[in-house]
């Protein structure tokens, strides 16, 4: 017989998990939204939360990012605490895994060190912890990247020589992690959206890198349980910079220690602040502004500002908006799309492959980051080691990098006039752009260089070695037997479809 549930969320999050709720009979929806109220989902009708006193259920699962908030109105209901689940702990030991490892050709996959990424998309934390990962191969480690879903990232992964994992529903249960972590030496995990299945993973032993890219809009709403803070002292954390680090801090009562990414310099760039050929805009003063067209990233106020500008300044300059469209963020895209259009100097490239960025950086003089919150925009550190001048908005983690007018130009968020003046000067003054373009190169090699990178993380991995620990010493690089061998027929393999754990 089916043990009897009522899911309490009816949104995103059930249409994401729906089928882990197969083998169990869903007996009633229950939501805050009182327009869903009387509806019906899947043929089971939707009511409102004061009804679960009055159903008969095994269990109440939580499908929402307000886990701790669905579970006090359910407590003041009366509802037995042990009826109330998320779903990493409803499902226990019986999580269907879906996941397939790709080795490029090798037909075997080997590692001792997962590097477990938030996406494979081609965005800031995926592509910083793969030259994270590209340290650990150099340095005699044998990586595997881990990831919940697929991505264009992949082919350049495994470029590297470095499989892929990628397994479904991977960031909701603990019990998916765990089995891979059992098999490594030790693990990187890139972002706070591993919360819960990290926290609730048994970490006894374990050693355990956290390294966190978010801002304080991340964690709205977010409490830290008794159990995750156990946990918690089991796993090293870090942040992408000082604006990572406090908003971490502010809901979890930890301070992580700054782990700043680094990057690889550019391909035959010359890092002077000067262009190599002639931009899309000719010999006018570019502007660009590169990232996934969202409100957080503050795509219109780049174009308001942008509007400000008188026209005989505009007409000197042009300004690209390069990023893709995020579908959770359409109607704004759709807003940004249509006010760019009364200004001709203004060009949405849309979204340009990786391998294409270093043309778009050639054409560009000026980066601009008008971001709302940003706590550390890769784009920022790859222009300023292309010499770039980089115009970012005093809420992201750059700024807290850069000094005003000699490495650099910052402006308050929000402030579309303050972001026209500054654009206007460097139009009127185009010469100080290669001034601060040298600076800003001492920058990136100050703080964001794989040099510099290499030395921080390498520090960090070392001290997790366990102590009395015999390594065989290679020149700068360290042999070590692989802990966990597959085997597959094919450099593709589809691994445990639907298999129980």
């Amino acid at each position: 017989m089916k043990q009897k549930v009522v899911v309490f969320g009816t949104g995103n999050y059930y249409q994401k998990y729906k089928e882990e709720l197969q083998s169990y009979e869903i007996v009633a929806f229950v939501d805050n939204d009182c327009r869903k109220h009387g509806t019906s989902l899947d043929g089971v009708k939707i009511r409102p939360v004061e009804e679960c006193a009055r159903l008969m259920f095994d269990y109440i699962i939580l499908l929402s990012v307000y886990e701790d908030e669905m579970k006090e109105q359910l407590l003041r209901l009366n509802i037995c605490p042990a009826k109330i689940m998320t779903m990493n702990g409803f499902t226990g030991q019986k999580v269907r895994r879906e996941y397939k490892v790709y080795t490029g050709g090798s037909g075997k996959v080997e590692f001792n060190v997962l590097v477990v990424s938030n996406s494979l998309s081609l965005t800031g934390a995926p592509i910083v912890l793969l030259n994270a990962a590209r340290v650990l191969k150099e340095m005699g480690y044998m990586p595997a990247f881990l990831s919940n879903a697929d991505g264009k990232l992949r082919e350049y992964v495994l470029e590297l020589g470095i499989p892929v994992i990628v397994e479904k529903h991977l960031e909701t249960f603990s019990h998916k992690l765990q089995i891979w972590m059992e098999q490594c030496e030790f693990a990187v995990v890139n972002t706070f959206l591993y919360r819960q299945a990290l926290l609730n993973c048994d970490l006894a032993g374990k050693k355990v890198v956290w390294w966190l890219h978010e801002g304080p809009d991340y964690y709205f709403g977010k409490k830290v349980s008794h159990g995750e803070a156990e946990s918690l002292k089991s796993v090293r954390v870090f942040g992408a910079g000082p604006v990572a680090c406090r908003a971490f801090e502010k809901a979890f009562g930890i301070l992580p220690r700054i782990l700043l990414y680094g990057l690889y310099g550019p391909y035959g760039g010359t890092g002077d602040g000067k262009r190599k050929k002639k931009g899309i805009h000719g010999n006018r003063i570019t502007f660009a502004i590169i990232g996934s067209v969202i409100r957080r990233k503050g795509t219109d106020l780049f174009v308001e500002a942008v509007k400000k500008l008188e026209p005989a300044v505009r007409e000197k300059a042009g300004f690209l908006i390069v990023g893709e469209c995020v579908e959770t963020d359409m109607d704004f895209y759709r807003k940004v799309a249509d006010a760019q259009k009364e200004i001709p100097q203004i060009i949405m490239l849309g979204e340009v492959d990786y391998r294409d960025m270093e043309e778009v950086y050639e054409q560009t003089d000026v980066l601009v980051c008008p971001s709302r919150t940003d706590p550390m925009p890769v784009v920022a550190a790859e222009a300023m080691a292309r010499g770039k001048v980089c115009m970012v908005s005093e809420r992201t983690g750059t700024a807290q990098y850069i000094t005003d007018g000699v490495d650099g130009i910052i402006f308050h968020a929000e402030k579309a006039d303050e972001l026209a003046e500054a654009m206007e000067r460097i139009i009127c003054n185009p010469a100080v752009c290669g001034e601060i373009g040298k600076k800003a190169r001492k920058v990136y090699e100050k703080y964001f260089s794989m040099d510099v990178f290499r030395k921080n993380f390498m520090g960090i991995v070392e001290n997790l070695a366990e102590p009395g620990r015999q390594e065989k010493i290679m020149g700068d690089k360290v042999e070590r037997k692989a802990l966990s061998t597959v085997d597959f027929d094919s450099a593709e393999a589809d691994m445990g479809d639907k298999n129980e754990i």
